[in-house]
């Protein structure tokens, strides 16, 4: 399958399904980064993708690569989240030399956090579940000036925080990141807090309560919100 083509019928599939409302709401809304969205529903999107897979299933995983990379680099929102989802049903076959079209993808294509979070929950911790030496390179997004980067670098860690993996490291995300200026990183190191907290309750309250001062609310919201209402108001307690 052709990249310019394949990019093209993504185009015209999504335009053909997009929900006009769906798209002013995403312009008009100040907390919408991405430049340009077509407005497809994630449903559209998901099932797209699936279709997309089963014609090039068979293909190379580098070829996989190449065709989904056309997709992410296409500068369209919709279409991009396409290319991820399209990445993601491969997982399986993966390759450690594949992950620096990951860290361009994160440095150079992301825009908002629907396009980030699918790219880091997924993607991103796939590759950190099967090649963990890749752990400082993920850990360096965390310094970039990009938002979405250090973004990229917190949700990365929700799954693998989930089953209790990487906890010292999501402390020092939350600790690097503790007052950044924008509100998706807050969310971020928050979330993954909060996935911790599942696995490991009492390092994370014990965490969260040390910083409470410290902590905007915006991230304590989240890193508190599965514990029990009387740990909750404790971190929340001045």
């Amino acid at each position: 399958m052709n990249a310019e083509n394949l990019v093209n019928t993504v185009k015209n599939r999504l335009n053909k399904r997009a929900d006009k409302k769906y798209r002013e709401v995403h312009e008009k809304s100040i907390m919408v980064n991405a430049k340009k969205i077509i407005g497809a529903r994630l449903p559209v999107i998901n099932a797209l993708a699936a279709e997309i897979y089963q014609k090039i299933k068979n293909t190379d995983i580098d070829g996989i690569f190449k065709l989904s990379d056309a997709l992410i680099s296409s500068g369209i929102y919709d279409v991009r989240k396409t290319g991820i989802e399209v990445i993601w049903k491969a997982k399986k076959r993966f390759e450690k030399r594949h992950f620096g079209y990951v860290g361009r993808w994160v440095k150079e294509e992301l825009e908002d956090w629907g396009d980030c979070d699918s790219l880091g929950t997924h993607v991103a911790a796939e590759f950190l579940f099967k090649f963990p030496e890749l752990l400082p390179k993920i850990l360096k997004w965390a310094d970039s000036k990009n938002f979405i980067v250090r973004r990229a670098a917190c949700v990365t860690f929700i799954v693998p925080g989930k089953k209790g993996m990487y906890l010292k490291e999501i402390f020092g995300l939350s600790s690097k990141l503790m007052n950044d200026p924008h509100g998706l990183v807050l969310k971020g190191y928050g979330w993954a807090l909060k996935e911790a907290s599942k696995k490991h309750q009492k390092e994370v309250f014990n965490f969260v309560y040390v910083n409470r001062r410290a902590m905007p609310r915006t991230a304590l919201r989240y890193a508190i919100e599965k514990m029990p209402e009387k740990l909750r108001k404790m971190a929340m307690g001045k």
